[in-house]
């Protein structure tokens, strides 16, 4: 008889369904198994205390500094014929590639979750929002549950997993509403990949938080109507953690960005 540890789904697995890289044939396979699904519903909780530990902005600058000194040593030791530099490039870029890993999104399959958590409804089409801080430096992804403040600008992609179609909104402390895509009138087609708003949004003054919403569908979305479960959130106490009351077939994520005064 198989053992029973032999027959648990690996975590490279279940992280692929979380990153939203696996194929279906594996997402139904960690969604089937009950251990698994347990872990995939962990990881958004485990990647925000992950960021809270360790910010991308102090950690990423370390770990590429590390590369770039690998990188010198690599050469020296080539120029000097010796084999034993060669580890050290890739064992750095592991490091940093394993920090990329555990940066990705924060999706789950419940609505469950700390502050900052994406989550999305059970039907689950892997799609998903990313957030990125443009600065005068350039622009970095930002975690969930990040602090950010009045005037910093925000760039939304979409990554579009399963899904056609899809309308991004914003809800802030105030209860106000935006709507972030479609632009101007357009569609709610999706890309392949990753679908950049090309638009940066400016943070006001509004106090507390920004959460912005995703909902996304494998058909048409009726933006009108999800505007309208946007708005009905909005105005209610839940409006920070709550989810929307959509029609059917469609699902929901949601990153949330916290703010404070400079």
């Amino acid at each position: 008889m198989t053992a029973p540890d032999q027959r648990r789904i690996p975590d490279l697995l279940v992280e692929r369904v979380f990153l939203g890289e696996a194929t279906e044939e594996e997402r139904a396979r960690v969604m089937a198994d009950p251990d698994a699904a347990d872990r995939l519903r962990a990881m958004p909780m485990e990647n925000a205390r992950f960021f809270m530990a360790h910010p991308p902005e102090e950690v990423v600058p370390r770990i590429e500094g590390r590369v770039r000194i690998d990188e010198a040593r690599r050469r020296l030791a080539q120029r000097n014929g010796l084999l034993g530099g060669l580890v050290m490039v890739p064992l750095a870029a592991a490091a940093l590639s394993l920090f990329v890993v555990t940066q990705g999104p924060s999706t789950g399959t419940g609505t469950g979750g700390g502050p900052g958590v994406e989550h999305t409804t059970a039907k689950g089409l892997s799609s998903r929002l990313r957030v990125y801080h443009q600065t005068s430096k350039g622009v970095r992804r930002i975690a969930p549950a990040q602090v950010m403040r009045k005037g910093d600008r925000l760039q939304l992609g979409i990554i579009a997993g399963d899904a056609t179609n899809g309308a991004v909104f914003s809800i802030d402390g105030r209860g106000q509403v935006t709507q972030h895509f479609p632009v101007d009138g357009g569609g709610t087609t999706l890309t392949n990949g990753e679908l950049r708003i090309p638009e940066a949004y400016e943070l006001d003054d509004a106090p507390d938080y920004e959460r912005f919403l995703l909902v996304t569908g494998a058909g048409p979305v009726d933006v009108a109507a999800v505007r309208a479960a946007v708005e009905t959130l909005a105005g209610s106490a839940d409006a920070r953690e709550g989810e929307l009351a959509l029609p059917e077939g469609l699902d929901q994520g949601s990153f949330l960005v916290r703010k404070e005064e400079r």
